[in-house]
């Protein structure tokens, strides 16, 4: 009887281990940073902090440094006509677009913008985000990429496509790991 309640415990220790170990090795790879920032504009655009992480780790990977070969720029990936027009509808100060706070607090505010425009469907908003919101339009308008306008049956440009799904991805993760 004490054998194997020792053999238990000690097969109990190692799976623990193991999922320690996983755990770790995870949040490494999905980390969580910049965290009062982007809870605070999370919660003030109502915006779900595990899309923010994922999106983040997508666009840059968390450089705050970051540059796109079609010019978007810093931690959320915002281009300069988007941040200047984010800017001007909070009423903020014109600020450099790298400023780590200013980048996280209008890319919440845009994701916010295109959740509410595409009524919540994260899909739509996510794909909005990297190919516009002209191209999204025009797709859900387009039988061949909608039957009701609403929702997106496929996405006609391959980048986009597969952005949205690791996005979708990493979101998952993130609710696993951290929420």
């Amino acid at each position: 009887m004490a054998k194997t309640c020792k053999s238990f415990f000690t097969t109990l220790f190692f799976i623990i281990s193991i999922i320690a170990v996983t755990l770790w090795i995870f949040r490494g790879i999905f980390p969580i940073k910049h965290e009062n920032t982007i809870k605070k504009y999370c919660e003030e655009y109502g915006v779900n902090p595990p899309l923010v992480y994922a999106l983040i780790k997508a666009e840059s990977n968390f450089r705050e440094n970051a540059q796109s070969h079609a010019g978007a720029k810093g931690l959320m990936q915002i281009t300069d006509g988007t941040f200047e027009y984010c800017l001007k509808s909070l009423g903020v100060p014109d600020v450099n677009i790298f400023n780590t706070q200013a980048n996280i607090q209008c890319g919440i505010w845009y994701l916010s913008y295109l959740l509410d425009k595409y009524g919540g469907n994260t899909e739509n908003a996510i794909a909005a985000y990297n190919a516009g919101e002209t191209n999204v339009d025009r797709w859900l308008n387009d039988s061949k990429y909608s039957k009701d306008s609403k929702n997106l049956l496929d996405i006609p440009f391959g980048e986009t496509k597969r952005h949205v799904g690791k996005i979708q991805r990493y979101v998952k993760i993130y609710e696993h790991i951290y929420f």
